[in-house]
């Protein structure tokens, strides 16, 4: 489900990088997050990032915030922690 969303995650890089003026940077930001067990996600936070920058943090979350994941099975929630991590192209 992460992946459909990629170009969404790069925009959020692209746009970072044009407003702080810097033209490349490696970093990552973590996310974590509870999937309910409709697929709606719940709680999403980010845990860590190496940018610095609270609004790169802020729009990873807003895309994580759309994505709708499969019906957990077991019928339990599911807490993720995920690295999204960026470099240069």
């Amino acid at each position: 489900a992460i992946r459909e969303y990629s170009q969404q995650f790069r925009s959020c890089y692209e746009n970072f990088l044009t407003s702080s003026g810097k033209r490349e940077q490696t970093g990552r930001v973590s996310l974590v997050w509870l999937i309910k067990p409709d697929g709606r996600v719940t709680t999403n936070s980010v845990a860590s990032s190496t940018f610095g920058d609270a609004k790169l943090g802020s729009c990873i979350k807003g895309v994580v915030d759309k994505i709708h994941f499969p019906k957990a099975p077991n019928g339990m929630p599911t807490r993720v922690r995920y690295p999204f991590i960026f470099q240069g192209k």
